[in-house]
């Protein structure tokens, strides 16, 4: 039940009603599944968050890459 908002022990959680909190889910579970359909994934900093959308970019035998030391690295294909 809920939805987590914010910042660890925020309390915007507590301002929002359960049909708040169920559309904001239904929104975020959106994007992360849109991440999926582009026709390559940057990410300039790894979450949780952007892990399902790396997972189905894979899954489509697309690029993902991360932000290194100012310049964009490529996720190689099998990390060892």
């Amino acid at each position: 039940r809920g939805v987590w908002f914010g910042q660890h022990g925020s309390g915007t959680n507590k301002n929002l009603t359960q049909d708040q909190r169920n559309e904001a889910m239904a929104e975020a579970v959106a994007d992360v599944f849109a991440l999926g359909e582009c026709d390559s994934l940057y990410i300039p900093n790894y979450s949780s968050f952007s892990m399902i959308g790396i997972m189905l970019t894979r899954a489509e035998r697309k690029k993902v890459y991360f932000l290194g030391d100012e310049e964009w690295m490529e996720l190689p294909e099998k990390i060892e």
